[in-house]
């Protein structure tokens, strides 16, 4: 049987092929340096595609300072001793060069006599690589946007994997932990962590390693003299075109003051409501404009309600009707001026009974003098109060 024999790719088709890509074919006879191009490879160049050209117009093409980068590319190309491999990238003037370039990327090899003592010809070939070169630098260009702005920030900042191991670290970490950047990337940052704090601060990661949802969790971290300090660490998923997350980025912030702060605070609080909660009083306290936001635990034993109830202007329920109108007149007139305020009158227990109370109020002021709250309390004077039958209603 006989074979068919391989079809053989015109010479023309693959040039039209060539330049379609824009890729130029060259050539270079030596020892005379006499250039063989083909019309694409020197349109890349800036000349003519029938234009005649010598190894020293090509030079002068070349940026000035790739002008030795490309002669030295191709003598050790031609060296007999070396490989024979040609290859480099180099920036070319455009026509009228008024600053600017294409770069061009131009591999080859030499072809050497028989007996490999010089080369007889370099050949090869070469494309235009300006977009990549251009969005490369672009690419640079961020980088180095985001590294100024990641070590300006005071806080720490750090970059992570889809999976949660660290890639980046500003130098703001080496400062307080005393640890490098390099020992702190992957999961090297742990043994920064307070011992007490690590196994709450993986598991609250790790749930938005799973979940895809924003991070957020207060921990403590040891700084490079020893002390442990309290941080806010926070992170963001960077997710790509189809949806998936490419990155995260977060920040641990020094809140240890604020931290502190909010400690001492909320220490105060619980005392505060241990003493109010103490006392035989009913209290209260108030917005500037008077809305009620809290009571003690007196108040709901002795009138049976809840806060829902009676936050912001509920308290009415539990006024007799006879003395509303005077309480409020006398009320609104001390949120107005700002001056103490002080009543008699009734108040409704749980049991529909109507005891008589002495209620007293006195504003908080801030430094400025604002007032920020009012703070009142209603004493049972009942035993006290002399009344010519006893006060006793039914509930309203």
């Amino acid at each position: 049987m006989l074979s068919t024999p391989s079809p053989v790719f015109p010479i023309e088709r693959l040039q039209a092929a060539l330049d379609a890509a824009r890729v130029g074919v060259w050539e270079m006879l030596l020892p005379e340096r006499r250039p063989v191009w083909s019309g694409q490879c020197k349109v890349l160049f800036g000349f003519a595609p029938d234009q005649d050209i010598t190894f020293e117009q090509v030079v002068a093409a070349v940026h000035p300072q790739d002008r030795p980068r490309l002669q030295q590319g191709v003598a050790q190309a031609c060296d007999p001793a070396g490989t024979g491999r040609y290859e480099n990238e180099y920036r070319v003037l455009e026509p009228g060069y008024h600053g600017q370039v294409r770069w061009i990327r131009s591999v080859g090899s030499a072809i050497f006599n028989p007996e490999r003592t010089a080369a007889v010809r370099l050949q090869g070939f070469c494309i235009d690589v300006t977009e990549t070169k251009q969005t490369a630098e672009r690419a640079q260009q961020h980088l180095q946007q985001f590294e100024f702005l990641a070590e300006s920030i005071p806080d720490i900042l750090w970059v992570a994997r889809p999976d949660g191991r660290i890639t980046y670290l500003n130098h703001q970490w080496s400062e307080y932990t005393g640890v490098s950047l390099e020992e702190g990337l992957e999961w090297g940052w742990g043994p920064a962590m307070h011992p007490d704090d690590l196994s709450t601060t993986i598991a609250a990661l790790n749930r938005s390693l799973q979940s895809g949802q924003p991070y957020e969790k207060e921990f403590r971290m040891k700084s490079r003299t020893g002390e442990y300090r309290w941080f806010l660490g926070r992170g963001l998923p960077f997710t790509g075109p189809d949806g998936h997350i490419v990155q995260w980025f977060g920040t641990c912030t020094d809140v240890h003051e604020q931290h502190t702060l909010r400690e001492q605070l909320q220490a105060r609080e619980a005392q505060f409501r241990a003493i109010s909660n103490s006392i035989p009083q009913l209290a209260w306290m108030t917005e500037p404009s008077g809305y009620i936001v809290w009571y003690n635990q007196r108040w709901y034993e002795y009138t049976g309600t809840t806060l829902e109830e009676m936050q912001g202007w509920g308290w009415e329920k539990v006024h007799h009707p006879e003395h509303y109108e005077r309480v409020y007149r006398r009320w609104e007139q001390a949120l107005q001026t700002g001056e103490p305020w002080q009543d008699v009158f009734p108040l409704r227990s749980r049991t529909g009974e109507y005891r008589w109370f002495l209620s007293q109020a006195a504003p908080l002021r801030d430094a400025a003098g604002n007032i920020t709250r009012w703070f009142g309390t209603n004493t049972d004077i009942t035993d006290l109060h002399q009344l010519p039958r006893p006060y006793h209603l039914p509930a309203l």
